[in-house]
């Protein structure tokens, strides 16, 4: 499966565009993940470039409690962004989509203020909470039945309390807050500002990350549906442990080692029997290369069909605008045995994104804790947050 440069896209959005845009950097984009803390930024130029990048990974032992994870993580943001070279104070941060709620709704029309207001209530109604304790973004997708009367709407909302959070985490690093995006939004911004995101294609794109996954279908800029679910990387992890009754780590050192999962060959790890601890040497037992795949099926089947079903439903509202192909980014994208078992799923042209691939990079800049001259599909919706509007 080719991984996608987009440097066709690119070439041609530079020959067509106007004069370049500020060259002056954008935002400190901030991204909350699951496995790691990761902080970028680049120039607003209309070929962006890289100006500095810094990544902490999470402890292990913080993976399954995100109110934890996020409380180190705002602690360890000061010194992260100290650690690197980035330009100036504006910052603009991601929710992170286990705090966030992602759902479809159908309000009646109005003008907008009324339809952001049916689907503030609409969304506190499914939660069961005051509709002033959530933050609302909502997308308009379009009119739908046969009366038209109604409106598809996407509701991505955040507890008051969490954005207020992440505000105070981002003024503790002595940064100033300007814009604050979910996950769905950003990943598209960042396909729109490689020139990726084909105007006349309905495309599924799925970020497929450590903790979640997220999975959005758009046509061009337009967002036309978003899902999240709590299934990734991580899950992926559980599900081997416990079919082999090992520890999390070596289900995950497994995987992480396996060249039918990964399409990388690596240096043997222990085999399946010292996985589970049967006596001998270890050195001994390294000849073999336990193969993931198999114990993974069940997992695969869970996460191909939730996929589907977005694909199902997405088919149902737009009946004459089918997913035409399917772009994998985040950082499980890099696994080819996993994409490749997605791929018999979406039954469509599929190919790997990684927008932070196109930016110029001279492998002289700032970094910590990342490598910025490999493949950074993980990045991709840091760098959409970098790449949005600055609208706080």
């Amino acid at each position: 499966m080719p991984r996608a440069s987009f440097s066709a896209n690119k070439s041609k959005r530079r020959r067509g565009s106007g004069p370049a845009l500020s060259r002056q950097p954008r935002p400190i984009a901030v991204d909350f993940g699951t496995s790691a803390l990761k902080v970028v930024q680049v120039t607003g130029a209309d070929s962006p470039t890289l100006v500095a990048a810094a990544c902490l990974d999470t402890p292990p032992e913080l993976f399954d409690d995100p109110a934890a994870r996020i409380a180190f993580q705002t602690q360890q943001l000061p010194s992260l962004v100290r650690s690197a070279g980035f330009k100036g104070k504006r910052a603009a941060c991601l929710l992170p989509s286990s705090m966030t709620f992602c759902k479809h709704l159908q309000v009646a029309k109005g003008d907008p203020t009324t339809v952001e207001a049916a689907t503030k209530i609409a969304m506190a109604t499914q939660l069961s909470c005051d509709p002033n304790a959530l933050v609302l973004r909502h997308t308009v997708v379009g009119p739908v039945g046969q009366d038209q009367h109604k409106l598809e709407v996407i509701g991505l909302a955040a507890a008051r309390s969490t954005v207020e959070c992440l505000m105070r985490a981002l003024h503790t690093a002595k940064l100033e807050p300007v814009g604050m995006h979910p996950e769905s939004v950003a990943l598209l911004a960042a396909f729109n500002a490689v020139g990726a995101a084909e105007n006349d294609t309905t495309t599924l794109y799925l970020d497929l990350g450590f903790g979640t996954t997220k999975a959005f279908i758009a046509r061009g800029p337009k967002l036309l549906f978003a899902r999240t679910f709590e299934f990734g990387g991580r899950a992926l992890d559980q599900s081997l442990a416990s079919r082999w009754k090992v520890s999390i780590s070596r289900a995950h050192e497994a995987r992480r080692t396996c060249s039918d999962f990964t399409g990388v060959e690596r240096a043997p790890v222990a085999s399946l029997g010292t996985l589970n601890g049967s006596s001998g040497s270890l050195l001994n037992e390294t000849r073999k290369m336990p193969n993931v795949m198999p114990d993974l099926d069940e997992a695969f089947e869970i996460l191909g069909d939730e996929v589907a079903m977005c694909i199902r439903y997405h088919r149902s509202m737009f009946p004459s605008h089918p997913v035409e192909r399917a772009v994998f980014t985040g950082g499980e994208s890099v696994n080819l045995g996993l994409c490749r078992k997605l791929a018999g799923t979406v039954r469509v042209a599929v190919q790997t994104g990684d927008p932070m691939g196109t930016i110029h990079r001279t492998g002289k800049e700032p970094a910590r804790g990342v490598d910025t001259q490999g493949p950074m599909p993980g990045w991709a919706a840091a760098f959409g947050v970098a790449m949005s509007p600055t609208d706080l």
